[in-house]
């Protein structure tokens, strides 16, 4: 949709760009830690640091701690104890003005995203999982504690917003049906096609008939997996994006309980070329593994391959937005995949399983097993999570993982390379008191978001725009939407207002600031269908003095769109083209004819 929305270049800051907020807008207390920083390398990393008991310890100081970024030693420039803080309620925008800014719509204090996996997981663990997760809102939800509900499916669905009542979290995840989607592809093991020997007779020349046959089974089966398989590390990538997005705005950690079976990717992307995964310890740069070492998934090579940028980019979302991951195995307490009853014992050649082929398979099928998991624990130990497996109790696994974290250590540094190199950065934390535990991320990649190309930003921002589910808060803003008077075609007035610190501004000369915006304006139907959409962009070098307003006042732009009475949903969106970064939001609008 967006090379149909309309953009005008300009060299200058005009009239239209005014550098004054409205009268209407809402005085609001800037964050104290800022979430963002787009104008230069300072990197945040949580800590949490526990005793041998389990215990937070909350008397640490900067000069305990040190900190390597790539075996270099880092000057910390940002240091606070972060802990679960009452929730405050949250201020009123006034009429006509809208905001997605994390203070009117979120709750403070620790977050929790529930996440259902129905697109990695087969049905009848789903179904299983969605019990314990009523289980889980019943007895695990504590005081204060704010969760949000998703699903993934063929898409991300929010089924609730933030809620601390137990008995709405409850009701929101019974509303999750468990589904099959055939066109994922299976989400259990490779099947093995196996010979029986001599079950054809004819002795060699039917042995030879046997493995050409068997040899181009597992062709076509892998032709017809690898698009399932790209499909479903596409659409978990930007479900994943899509919530970094969202929360990104809101400071401070966030934890993602993802209750799934497995995602056969890793967060580091080299280490998908060989295999999908493979357990590296506590070294996430550790060479990719030999072919003898093998895990699974490697007959889809090709696509792992290809979803390593992909993979690359949602890794620096994650990292960006301070999520860490917590994969609960929806599967509980396994044994070998072929001795459960669902297992009918053939192999994919129609024959039963017997003898040297049977006890393969059973390797095979522990060794996906573990290689599944050991995903999960990788997706964990990137991003400074946990992960909880082998367990038939999801309920007291999610539980843990809703209430991990509260406490932690905000650290803060800026590299000694000034230029983002696009490599996998290894952080090590220590601490000098004995007996203090560490959990952190194993690390972040250092993305120029500015070298990501136009193709990939442009479907990026269509998919937020059309996605209602989460809206983006890496650039923050709000929005004055009046409705105009009853009219057979009306013209609706929209004015940005962006907030500094959440786009970037190049130094240029004298002072000044050069700035590159694109701004749109959709208007969904109830049905879906974009009824017409609009945007700006403003590409300008702004003054020393221009510069210090909008950094007092924020940058304003106003639009317009041209619609017939009707009940819409506007979505606005401002997309800083430096960074790449996002903000949307979605505003009710409700348009009378005359005489109505």
């Amino acid at each position: 949709m967006t090379r149909n929305l309309t953009r005008t270049a300009l060299v200058a800051i005009s009239a239209a760009v005014c550098l004054v907020a409205a009268a209407q807008q809402a005085a609001e207390p800037q964050a104290a830690t800022p979430t963002i920083r787009v104008t230069t390398h300072l990197v945040l990393v949580n800590v949490i640091a526990t005793d041998k008991a389990g215990k937070p310890v909350t008397d640490l100081k900067p000069e305990d701690f040190t900190v390597e970024d790539n075996g270099k030693k880092q000057k910390l420039s940002v240091f606070s104890l972060q802990q679960p803080v009452t929730q405050a309620s949250h201020p009123e925008l006034p009429p006509d003005i809208y905001s997605n800014k994390p203070d009117y719509h979120m709750p403070a204090g620790p977050l929790t995203v529930l996440l259902v996996d129905g697109l990695n997981s087969p049905f009848i663990n789903q179904a299983a999982a969605r019990l314990d997760l009523i289980r889980y809102a019943a007895t695990q939800v504590k005081a204060g504690q704010e969760v949000a509900v998703y699903a993934l499916g063929t898409r991300l669905y929010r089924l609730q917003d933030f809620t601390n009542d137990p008995a709405v979290l409850r009701a929101a995840i019974e509303s999750y049906k468990p589904v099959s989607l055939p066109e994922h592809g299976s989400t259990l093991a490779p099947s093995r096609i196996t010979s029986t020997g001599g079950a054809m007779g004819g002795g060699a020349a039917a042995s030879a008939a046997m493995a050409t046959a068997i040899q181009n089974i597992q062709q076509f089966q892998a032709e017809q997996e690898g698009p399932a398989l790209q499909l479903r590390i596409e659409t978990t990538l930007a479900a994943m994006r899509a919530l970094s997005r969202d929360l990104a705005g809101h400071p401070g950690r966030k934890n993602l309980v993802w209750v799934t079976t497995g995602f056969p990717v890793s967060l580091i992307p080299q280490t998908n070329e060989v295999a999908s995964v493979t357990m590296r310890g506590a070294d996430p740069t550790a060479p990719i593994p030999l072919p003898s070492e093998q895990t699974y998934g490697a007959f889809n090579r090709g696509v792992l391959q290809e979803s390593s940028e992909d993979v690359r980019r949602t890794s620096a979302f994650l990292s960006q937005a301070q999520i860490a991951i917590y994969p609960v195995d929806a599967r509980g307490l396994m044994g070998a995949s072929n001795a459960d009853a669902s297992s009918s014992g053939l192999s994919s050649a129609g024959t039963l399983v017997m003898g040297n082929d049977f006890g393969q398979t059973v390797s095979n099928s522990s060794a996906f097993r573990e290689a599944s998991q050991a995903s999960m624990q990788d997706l964990a130990q990137q991003t400074g999570g946990r992960v909880f497996k082998n367990r038939n109790d999801i309920a007291n696994c999610v539980g843990a993982a809703s209430s991990d974290g509260g406490t932690y250590y905000a650290l803060g540094y800026y590299p000694d390379k000034k230029k983002f190199d696009n490599a996998f950065h290894k952080l090590k934390i220590a601490v000098s008191r004995p007996g203090t535990q560490l959990r952190y991320r194993a690390g972040y990649f250092a993305v120029d978001p500015s070298k990501e190309n136009r193709k990939e930003r442009d479907a990026e921002m269509a998919a937020a725009l059309h996605d209602d589910a989460v809206q983006s808060t890496m650039v923050l803003f709000d929005a004055r939407v009046v409705p105009p008077p009853p009219a057979a075609n009306a013209t609706v007035p929209v004015q940005f207002l962006v907030q500094p610190d959440t786009f970037s501004m190049e130094e240029a000369k004298n002072g000044g600031r050069a700035i590159n915006l694109d701004f749109y304006v959709a208007a969904f139907t109830g049905d879906g269908r974009v009824a017409a959409n609009t945007g700006k962009t403003v590409s300008a070098t702004i003054t020393a003095d221009q510069y210090a307003q909008v950094q007092q006042k924020g940058l304003m732009l106003p639009l317009e769109v041209k619609l017939s009475p009707g009940t819409y949903n506007l979505r606005l969106a401002v997309r800083d083209n430096r960074t790449g970064y996002l903000g949307t939001l979605g505003v009710p609008l409700t348009l009378t004819a005359p005489g109505k």
